[in-house]
């Protein structure tokens, strides 16, 4: 996937006051069940070795989907595979239910997917909640 591909991609998402970088020349795509299962298990078993698998003040959403990032970031590095980044992002938006939160998205054979770093899930925002995403990063 192409530089140009994926800010057109996040463009169509309909995040209309969003902050967009993308930041890469191209991406490989990784699998939806690679995100929420091998992967998700590495990462979750790394939280887990270092104590940092319950939410708390000073560890909270976004430090949770900064993690996800850097972790897919550092896998890709790891594949050998050519492109220069993966698929893989952050997302910040503002939640129906109230408050503010940080969450992972992907580029995968599904298309753009979001997913909960602090359980593996994919989920689905709202329109309003994509009318209130803040910034998205890749």
């Amino acid at each position: 996937m192409t530089f140009q591909e994926m800010h057109a991609m996040l463009k169509a998402q309909g995040f209309e006051n969003a902050q967009l970088f993308v930041t890469d020349g191209d991406y490989a795509r990784p699998t939806a069940n690679y995100l929420t299962g091998k992967f998700y298990e590495f990462y979750r078993n790394w939280l887990s070795d270092h104590n940092l698998v319950t939410w708390k003040d000073r560890w909270d959403c976004d430090n949770f989907s900064s993690t996800y990032y850097v972790f897919s970031q550092m896998c890709h590095f790891k594949s050998k595979r050519p492109e220069q980044g993966i698929a893989v992002g952050e997302l910040f938006y503002m939640q129906d239910s109230g408050g503010g939160h940080a969450v992972n998205c992907a580029v995968t054979e599904k298309g753009f997917v979001v997913i909960e770093p602090q359980n593996g899930q994919e989920f689905s925002l709202t329109d309003n909640e994509k009318r209130h995403v803040a910034l998205v990063r890749f």
